[in-house]
């Protein structure tokens, strides 16, 4: 205990899926043949405990950041449980025939039938579990319920983020998964030992194929222009990803590929000052200083405290040549930002500028 308690610590603070080893370590027990009892959960009470905290303390710190309930505002309590079933089945299916793996999978704009035949498919998968539990069939139950209860914290139950998915982080879940099929391919090699070659055979290819669909895989993550260009092949009107692809663009200073996709985003997203901000940043970059004053202008209406509004204003009336406007915008801008001792300088010149051009 002594190193498995700071070890659990440390898993914790790194991710909080890490809530789901106590119930992970009850299902060892069962596996081993360790009769479930009040001794068995008392042993395991501080993972309990440590648990809980953590699990509290995530929900809390959603919900201040304003990421937790993305879905309540767009389905009723029973809707809001339905992706949840779609996204367990595909992440079963993905197990084997891992298709279409995104960086974010945006919650559905509607409740399709596909959703409810999930929810069914789910109920009977948990019965089968419940009769393989009856007959006693302990690998099939082990797997089935260590993916389940490590893929919960996955399920988006309580609607965090942006995206109902998220293979990425399937790793832990999908060893149980793994143990069942590594037990499926025993049971095919004992009953048919003559056929071993062929079985081993299929394997091989079956691991080649994946190791193929791997590397073309990690390539999609080498950039975020390659990240969210992928992301858009499926989903081309993903605000995130055209936000995103925008930044990419505009830190390699390729403006023109950056503004279509600020263009995108803000004409179904008009209400956040940072990408009027950053679109403003890119007009001006392409010397197209009435759009990029309009855009902080735009921004300002919506959040007079954003302070690169003010700075990146007063960036422009300087290429303009009017330093006196230029030095009142640096001037707001350091009203919020009066650490920032590189603008401080800036104001200085600026002040020089002014008098040294009289209007």
């Amino acid at each position: 205990m002594m190193v498995i308690v700071p070890c659990f610590i440390l898993a914790l603070l790194s991710k909080i899926q890490a809530v789901t080893l106590p119930v992970s370590m009850l299902l060892v027990d069962y596996y081993f043949d360790r009769k479930l009892s009040l001794k068995l959960i008392y042993e395991k009470w501080l993972y309990f405990l440590l648990a809980f905290i953590t699990g509290i303390a995530g929900i809390y710190f959603l919900k201040d950041d304003g990421s937790l309930g993305e879905i309540n505002n767009h389905f009723s309590f029973i809707e809001r449980h339905l992706p949840a079933a779609l996204a367990y089945l595909t992440y079963l299916v993905k197990s084997v025939v891992p298709y279409k793996m995104l960086p974010l999978y945006p919650y559905p704009e509607e409740i399709s039938w596909i959703f409810y035949v999930s929810q069914v498919t789910v109920f009977f998968l948990f019965g089968a579990t419940f009769y393989f539990f009856r007959k006693k069939k302990k690998v099939l139950v082990f797997g089935i319920l260590f993916f389940t209860i490590n893929i919960k914290p996955l399920l988006q139950v309580l609607s965090a983020g942006q995206a109902f998915m998220a293979d990425r982080f399937t790793y832990i879940p999908y060893l149980g998964l793994f143990l069942l099929y590594a037990y499926g391919v025993q049971t095919i090699l004992k009953k048919y030992e003559k056929s071993n070659k062929f079985v081993y055979v299929a394997i091989f290819l079956i691991l080649g194929v994946y190791g193929y669909m791997n590397i073309e895989q990690s390539k999609i993550w080498r950039n975020s222009e390659t990240l969210w260009s992928h992301e858009l092949k499926y989903y081309p009107d993903n605000l995130s990803a055209l936000y995103n692809r925008g930044e990419f663009y505009l830190g390699e200073e390729r403006y023109r590929e950056a503004l279509p996709n600020f263009n995108r985003y803000i004409a179904s997203h008009p209400v956040d000052p940072h990408a009027f901000v950053h679109r403003s940043i890119t007009y001006a970059h392409l010397h197209m200083y009435d759009n990029a004053l309009l855009d902080l202008k735009n921004a300002e209406k919506i959040d007079p405290a954003h302070s690169e509004i003010y700075k990146n204003r007063s960036v422009i009336y300087a290429r303009l040549g009017n330093y006196d406007q230029s030095h009142w915008e640096l001037k707001k801008y350091l009203s919020f930002e009066p650490d920032d001792k590189e603008m401080w300088s800036i104001l200085a010149t600026l002040k020089r500028l002014k008098i040294n051009n009289p209007e």
